[in-house]
């Protein structure tokens, strides 16, 4: 029998955003002595120059998010593996940090509508055809 999942709350959600932010923020040099097989990226510190994380290949962003966001441990928080996913991949992706959520069924509640987004939203709306009732559509009661 399986437990039931737990609901992370808004803490947990903003602490992921925060570890995840921090790791895009930074910069990452190869690993000068590199094995065979791919190549790992380190978290440059102390001045160190490096690439920023935008600038990565994809397994390469995929390494440092794992390596240095910790998500381990937001699955034991109540975060799923599958969210989780969706939350990297956004971030790969380029999205900003407001839409990281998107595709998860993660809340944020700090999270708001940009007034350009509610204009475009609005806009949206308008663009819809008007569905009437009754009468208007030529029926006949």
């Amino acid at each position: 029998m399986s437990t039931p999942s737990r609901k992370p709350d808004h803490r947990i959600i903003r602490q992921i955003l925060d570890d995840v932010e921090a790791v895009t923020n930074g910069r990452f040099y190869e690993d000068p002595d590199p094995p065979q097989g791919p190549v790992e990226m380190f978290l440059a510190r102390d001045g160190r120059q490096g690439y920023a994380f935008h600038a990565l290949p994809i397994a390469q962003k995929v390494q440092v998010l794992s390596d240095y966001a910790e998500l381990d441990r937001y699955e034991a928080a109540g975060i799923s593996y599958r969210q989780l996913n969706q939350i990297v991949w956004n971030v790969i992706e380029g999205k900003p940090r407001a839409e990281w959520l998107d595709g998860t069924g993660l809340h944020d509640p700090a999270r708001k509508i940009s007034l350009d987004r509610l204009k475009e939203m609005a806009a949206d709306k308008a663009k819809q055809p008007v569905h009437h009732k009754g009468r208007d559509n030529g029926m006949e009661r």
